[in-house]
């Protein structure tokens, strides 16, 4: 009978151990909300770990931990910590939620899809949870489901200026461009100082032809935005083709500024150089296009023309060879190679390079018409015909005199 003191004095003993345990967690789970608060991810995770380690069970402790990984970079460990807490609680919507999130951060994005299915059906009128399902449908290039889970978030909370502004994206994607620019508008009007917005309104705008009004929100979004590169790039590509060259080519520069490995940007300013006809440095940026991408294509056939435009003959055939070595159905290179044949006096040459051409590209009238003098310059005179017959049905101007003065 004296035991059963004892017994009860152990019992109590463990009960108050439980107790102590369970509020030791507590107050390091809450150290680790105060240190998420301030941005110290690291500190937080200790006092998350210390809550852990006082109660194994602690769901909420697993999926603040791995909210801190993430935060701190640590994908993997973010990843885990959330199985942990759904291990725990296996109806933990926000642990399905974040783990899909954090599944499309390292692109196991049909995992993600499985974790962000699990959160919509838990919470079935959560608006972020359709988002972020939304989201991983558009990186697996299903565009359909992605507008429709898009559609849902939006119905759930119509002051989302983001998922306005992803369902233009996806509307894009989906040819309703007067849909997206609808989206687009409607983002704005919710946040005004949105940069993306405007950025994929002035983008959409610019693929439209409507280069004057793409650059007004070009302009806003890198007013909103000092660093926005792609903002520049398109801007710069929308001032080239209103003319404005000096001020694309400022755009280009900026945008290397910003991105010094941007080999599209020094291609671009390249071939603006050149229509100003600054060759020396529209080589110098096409050489940088081509040493950060040795297989680019356009930088070697452009840098050619330029080259060959600089009486550089040899160096011209040697790029555009290289162009036609990286791609043998490019009939814009051996179009130009066969121009420069021609200056080499190779007009045999010339006419395969042409003939090459033309196969690539069979209404290639230009080319034709090029083909057609190589042959008169040969002594061909009914190949020359033919050829000039050809062009002109296909509107080229210069065939059509040559057709009427030589072929009579």
């Amino acid at each position: 009978m004296k035991n059963a003191p004892l017994l009860s004095l152990a019992v109590l003993l463990i009960l108050s151990s439980c107790k102590v345990s369970k509020q030791t967690a507590e107050d390091s789970f809450y150290k680790g909300n105060e240190y998420v608060a301030a941005g110290n991810y690291t500190e937080a995770i200790v006092h998350y770990s210390n809550a852990i380690n006082a109660n194994p069970e602690y769901a909420e402790a697993f999926f603040n931990r791995g909210n801190a990984k993430k935060n701190n970079n640590d994908v993997k460990g973010s990843i885990d910590d959330y199985s942990e807490a759904l291990k725990i609680n296996p109806k933990y919507a926000a642990a399905y939620n974040n783990r899909g999130n954090a599944k499309n951060d390292v692109k196991d994005f049909h995992g993600a899809l499985e974790d962000l299915d699990k959160a919509v059906t838990l919470k079935p009128k959560n608006a972020n949870y359709f988002y972020n399902r939304g989201l991983t449908f558009y990186y697996l290039a299903d565009y359909i489901k992605a507008y429709s889970d898009f559609t849902n978030s939006i119905d759930l909370n119509n002051k989302d200026f983001q998922c306005y502004n992803i369902r233009g994206l996806t509307n894009t994607k989906l040819n309703n461009n007067t849909e997206a620019i609808e989206d687009y508008n409607k983002s704005i009007s919710l946040n005004e100082n949105f940069p993306d917005a405007y950025y994929n309104r002035g983008r959409l705008l610019s693929e439209e032809k409507k280069y004057h009004e793409a650059i007004d929100d070009l302009d806003k979004a890198i007013e909103l935005n000092k660093n926005y590169i792609d903002a520049y790039s398109r801007r710069g590509f929308a001032k080239s083709q209103i003319g404005d060259l000096p001020g694309a080519i400022a755009d280009f520069l900026k945008t290397t500024e910003l991105n010094p490995s941007d080999e599209k940007a020094f291609y671009n300013s390249g071939l603006c150089k050149n229509k100003l006809g600054n060759f020396e440095g529209a080589i110098a940026d096409l050489t940088k296009a081509i040493t950060l991408n040795p297989l680019y294509t356009l930088a070697f056939a452009y840098r050619g023309i330029v080259k060959a435009t600089t009486q550089d003959l040899k160096g011209a055939i040697d790029d555009l060879t290289t162009a036609i070595k990286l791609n043998s159905e490019f009939p814009f290179a051996f179009y130009h190679r066969g121009n420069v044949k021609v200056e080499l006096g190779n007009h045999k040459g010339a006419i395969e390079d042409y003939t090459a051409a033309i196969i690539s590209q069979p209404n290639y009238a230009d080319a034709f018409n090029n083909r057609g003098l190589a042959f008169y310059e040969t002594g061909k005179t009914v190949d020359a015909c033919s050829d000039w017959v050809t062009a002109s049905k296909l509107r080229n101007a210069v065939a059509a005199e040559r057709l009427e003065k030589f072929c009579r």
